[in-house]
């Protein structure tokens, strides 16, 4: 810890002073310091350093030990103390006013640190700590092209250390930039094809620029490594269900339930995956055990909703969604999933009120809009409909939510402008 952030070494090392008593006095405490730290006594240490500084207040080498003790402990606040008395007096210490600007950084006062890396940067330049933890500012500033120019200095003094690669690559996947973030974990790679950070980041940097084969090569990789990493059979499995590649999409989720027969997630995925195939049987039991293991989960109940409605049980479907609402009246999704299965049993008026009310609670949800616009189309106002959907088309992300969208145009005679 003391190395890492360049603070004073205690261990070991005893400051020698001038030869007056209290000079003499304040060592002796430093000496038995060392020692009890040695033993793992840290309050009797940081008391010991403390009566060192008492005795010695005019040398800093004690507040410097004193100052390193509170890092160690992370008891930043006392170690800032030490350091603004420190630069007082030595206002060309460039190792304290590092470590304060790394201490002010934990305490979250992060124009103070920047100001303090500045600094340090100003009289070394190549700084290669400072640079670091000021980007580290800056990323947590939202200042994300100031971080890249530091650690893009970072990485031209060593081109070869990783680390540098990933925390850029972590901006600019922050900033968006996604094919940056691959080049940048695509360096990493080049050094080390295994290592997994690298390989999880790029899939999931594919997945938002839409490569599925890319996403899908990484995910091959990163299941080499370790066959038992289970976010990365999850993820190869939601990718392969995205694809339609439904039958490697259930195999993933059946080995996801091997590693992890506790996760609700993977009994749904793979419910939803066997309802695309028309399993409807299989489908429902594992609905049923995804509900289980998560009984607030809206999305499973609307799946098995579904399968309810199909299968002529439609007061079952009815059941449950009155049943999460009476827990979650305030929940507009579970008034959208009820509306849903409204529609389905073509029961209009109580699809629109559901409706209404999810939109009366959150009126940027483009689902209940669409189920709106459905309902008005359904019932005769087939132009007011139409202009619902396709404002909820505009506003919706997720693909399968737009496929939606786009059948219920064709449902009430509109083909969809998107």
């Amino acid at each position: 810890m003391f190395r890492q952030l360049g603070l004073i070494a205690i261990l070991g090392v005893l400051w020698i002073g001038t030869r007056c008593f209290a000079q003499e006095t304040a060592r002796d405490y430093t000496t038995r310091a060392v020692q009890l730290v040695k033993e793992g006594k840290v309050n009797e240490a940081m008391e010991a350093f403390s009566k060192a500084v008492d005795l010695a207040p005019n040398d800093p080498m004690y507040r410097k030990n004193r100052s390193a003790m509170y890092a160690h402990l992370k008891q930043w606040d006392k170690a800032v103390a030490d350091y603004d008395v420190i630069l007082k007096a030595q206002d060309n210490d460039q190792v304290t006013r590092f470590n304060r600007g790394f201490a002010l950084f934990q305490l979250g006062k992060l124009d103070d640190a920047e100001q303090d890396f500045d600094a340090v940067i100003q009289a070394a330049p190549n700084d290669e700590n400072a640079l670091r933890y000021r980007a580290f500012v800056y990323i947590q500033k939202k200042e994300p092209e100031k971080a890249i120019d530091d650690l893009t200095k970072l990485i031209t003094a060593h081109p070869d250390d990783p680390q540098n690669y990933i925390t850029r690559a972590k901006v600019y996947a922050a900033s968006g930039k996604w094919q940056e973030a691959i080049d940048d974990y695509g360096k990493v790679l080049e050094k080390n094809p295994k290592d997994p950070a690298a390989l999880w980041a790029q899939a999931l940097a594919y997945l938002r620029t839409n490569n599925a084969a890319k996403e899908l090569e990484d995910l091959n990789a990163l299941i080499e490594v370790n066959p038992r990493n289970l976010d990365a059979v999850k993820e190869r499995a939601e990718s392969y269900r995205r694809s339609g590649n439904l039958d490697k999409a259930i195999a993933d989720y059946t080995q996801g339930i091997q590693l992890q027969p506790k996760d609700a997630s993977l009994y749904a995925g793979r419910a939803f995956s066997e309802l695309k195939k028309s399993d409807k049987a299989n489908a429902l039991t594992d609905f049923n055990k995804a509900i289980e293991l998560a009984p607030d989960n809206s999305e499973y109940y609307a799946g098995r909703a579904y399968i309810f409605v199909t299968n002529g049980d439609a007061a079952k479907a009815v059941g449950d969604f009155n049943h999460l609402i009476s827990l979650k009246p305030d929940n507009a999704d579970l008034y959208v999933h009820r509306g849903d299965v409204y529609s389905k049993l073509k029961q209009w008026d109580q699809a629109g009120a559901d409706y209404e009310k999810a939109l009366s609670l959150d009126q940027n949800n483009y689902l209940a809009l669409a189920g709106k616009g459905y309902v008005m189309g359904q019932k005769g106002n087939v132009r007011a409909g139409a202009d619902l959907l396709q404002k909820a088309l505009q506003q919706a992300k997720d693909p399968d939510h737009q496929e939606e969208i786009r059948v219920m145009l064709r449902d009430i005679g509109v083909g969809p402008q998107l």
